[in-house]
Parts: structure tokens; C-alpha cells; sequence
């Protein structure tokens, strides 16, 4: 796993190494296309009920941080 994100992982042994929502097999890609599509972070939540909101919001603030495409 990553050592310097919180919510943003990599795990070779979790969807082979794509970064994904920590605790979870939600890829960042997936996180990043529903941001772009306009999806709010409330908006997400709807679509995964099972992830807690600040694991959301933490999660597009790291991407946002990176440039949102270089995970």
C-alpha cells in the first residue's frame, strides 16, 4: 500500500495494483470518471452507500491534489 496517501492505495493483491479507495475495491479511476461526469461527493455516496463520506471526500481531495489523472 501507499505509504504517503490515506484514502488512495495501491495493493498488488487488490484489483492487481490499481489504486483504488482505501477499504475498498472502488478504483480511483472510477472516482475520478463520476467527478467528471458532475457526480457531487453526496452524489457518490448514493452510489456506493457502504463507503463513509469523509473516506470520500478525502479520497477526491487526493486526487484532486495530484492532478486528479496521474494515479
Amino acid at each position: 500500500m501507499s505509504g504517503t496517501k490515506a484514502y488512495i492505495v495501491r495493493d498488488k493483491d487488490i484489483m492487481g495494483g490499481a489504486p483504488v479507495i482505501v477499504g475498498t475495491r472502488i478504483p480511483a479511476e472510477r472516482l475520478v470518471a463520476l467527478l467528471e461526469f458532475g457526480y457531487t461527493e453526496e452524489k457518490i455516496k448514493e452510489q456506493f452507500p457502504h463507503v463513509d463520506l469523509k473516506k470520500i471526500r478525502g479520497a477526491v481531495s487526493e486526487l484532486a491534489a495530484s492532478g486528479l489523472n496521474s494515479y
